[in-house]
């Protein structure tokens, strides 16, 4: 009876193991090198959109000021969430804002084309759910 079974897949021979496992080694870290990246463009790209939507909301005349006050602090909220999407306070941040931010297009008066704009851009809120996964 073998009790040391640790090494068994752990003895190296020849040169076509140590590519095997060189090979193997290098698609880990190129796949966690591709998962970086992916996640690094889903947040530019989150950066992007709620810089628009700040903007819009920034402009958007038919908001009181007190919604229009509060959805901005929901986006800053957002941006510094996109930043650290592990973090649990921050996640739970997020997802209250983004509550907040799909209620938009119910508290505007007047469907001018700034709030119209603002009603593209909601989806793209969309992001936010998928990244943080709530």
């Amino acid at each position: 009876m073998n009790t040391n079974n640790q090494n068994q897949n752990v003895n190296v021979n020849g040169n076509g193991n140590k590519f095997k496992i060189n090979q193997e080694s290098k698609a880990t870290i190129n796949q966690d090198s591709n998962n970086v990246t992916s996640q690094k463009l889903t947040i530019d790209k989150i950066l992007i959109e709620l810089g628009k939507l700040e903007e819009l909301i920034n402009n958007e005349t038919s908001l009181e000021s007190e919604v229009k006050d509060e959805a901005l602090e929901k986006i800053k909220h957002l941006k510094q969430a996109s930043q650290n999407p592990e973090d649990e306070q921050m996640k739970g941040q997020a997802k209250s804002a983004w509550r907040y931010l799909k209620t938009i297009p119910v508290m505007l008066k007047n469907l001018n084309e700034n709030a119209e704009q603002i009603k593209k851009l909601l989806p793209y809120i969309d992001i936010i759910k998928t990244f943080f996964g709530f």
